[in-house]
């Protein structure tokens, strides 16, 4: 019995042939006659032998990995956007290095310069950082990138965005056949796409529809629960106040509803 991991010097040695005609052979390099490559075979079976996979696909010029930034993971947009991602780079035989930024721009970098140091296929980047002047150049310098989500102005890569503007148009609409003319508009930073994007349909719904659209309904800010709590706040405290709010993004809607349940309950104690 052999101590240790079995290498591809061992089956050569087994199958008296050299390590690189067993390489070559292993990673369908070359074609052997039919003995000696039932000798390797023999070899492989008999010693265990089980190849790195990592360093043969390096050797070709392939990882087989992906790296994927995102913003978030407890966020249920980026967890369910990272599940598929996996699942069809899974499909692909790819496998996936995902890091969660927690919109820190510190943390995003870092591990941007990571991944551009890892033997990577490419990386798919969700970033929160779009308007940082440093990410352009570093983008610029690193492996293949493809943005998701987010713009970098600039970059010339593969872009996957959501139908924001259409989205945004969509849900002013719904609003609007619900007989609402007093519309609360809670958006992420203005600095981002998909901010832009949701505010410019939201705009063009009220401008078709023949709704005001009124400046001091409209506030943007970070995308979090703490931003919808605080705005939604202000909103129910204006005389009159909006009769609907439109929330650009699941956090902040949790933030509106948490204020509207407090507002009630207040309500109700002023009214006993």
């Amino acid at each position: 019995m052999r101590l240790g991991k079995t290498t591809i010097r061992d089956v050569a040695k087994a199958a008296s042939l050299s390590p690189t005609a067993v390489s070559r052979y292993l990673n369908r390099a070359i074609v052997l006659p039919p003995d000696s490559a039932a000798r390797i075979e023999e070899a492989v079976r008999a010693l265990d032998y089980r190849p790195n996979g990592l360093a043969r696909n390096l050797s070709l010029g392939k990882s087989h990995i992906i790296g994927l930034i995102i913003p978030e993971i407890s966020n249920p947009f980026f967890a369910n956007l990272a599940s598929a991602v996996e699942e069809v780079a899974f499909a692909a035989d790819y496998g996936v290095l995902a890091c969660n930024t927690r919109n820190d721009v510190a943390r995003e970098f870092s591990y941007l310069r990571l991944l551009s140091s890892r033997q990577l296929d490419g990386i798919l980047l969700l970033t929160c950082q779009a308007d940082n002047p440093e990410l352009l150049p570093l983008l610029e310098k690193n492996r293949p990138v493809v943005l998701v989500d987010e713009d970098i102005e600039g970059l010339i890569a593969p872009r996957v965005f959501s139908e924001n503007r259409s989205g945004g148009y969509l849900a002013a609409k719904h609003l609007i056949d619900y007989g609402h003319r007093r519309i609360g508009f809670i958006g992420g930073p203005e600095r981002l796409l998909s901010s832009r994007e949701r505010f410019a349909g939201f705009i063009d719904a009220l401008k078709e529809n023949s709704t005001p659209i009124q400046s001091e309904f409209i506030r943007f800010g970070p995308y979090t629960t703490d931003f919808g709590r605080e705005v939604a706040t202000a909103f129910l405290k204006m005389k009159p106040s909006p009769t609907a709010i439109f929330a650009t993004s699941d956090y902040v809607a949790l933030g509106v509803l948490h204020a509207a349940r407090i507002w009630e309950f207040q309500c109700q104690e002023v009214y006993r």
